[in-house]
């Protein structure tokens, strides 16, 4: 165990939006903590070619191409995790969607892509 209070040793963990500039720190330090990683992202070359730079072994680390507002890459995502590891025991979002309107002008339809996340499992 590194130097967090909780044991993430062989953790599966699903990371959506792994692209971004935050979700990178976070990756780097779960990894440190021995944690199984799956990584989604929509700009999947963006995401294997850091992970090639950044050293991360591929029998800890997962990539999957996922848009977050699509329900069937979600479900893909979950399916590759379940098919590689077995099980999910943390998930942390990333992903979002950018509305750039105001709010009286936004529609349902957008509205409901913040919650296809949270319907993984």
């Amino acid at each position: 165990m590194g130097n967090t209070a909780i044991d993430l040793s062989q953790k599966v963990i699903v990371i959506t939006g792994a692209n971004a500039q935050l979700a990178s720190d976070v990756v780097i330090a779960l990894y440190q903590e021995d944690a199984r990683l799956v990584l989604s992202s929509r700009n999947l070359e963006k995401l294997n070619a850091w992970i090639a730079k950044c050293g991360l072994e591929s029998d800890r680390v997962l990539t999957v191409k996922t848009d977050v507002t699509n329900i069937d890459d979600v479900k893909d995502l979950m399916k590759k995790c379940m098919d590689r590891f077995g099980r999910l025991d943390v998930l942390i979002t990333f992903a979002g969607v950018q509305v750039r309107k105001p709010a009286i002008a936004v529609s349902y339809t957008h509205l409901r892509a913040h919650e296809t996340s949270l319907h993984l499992v």
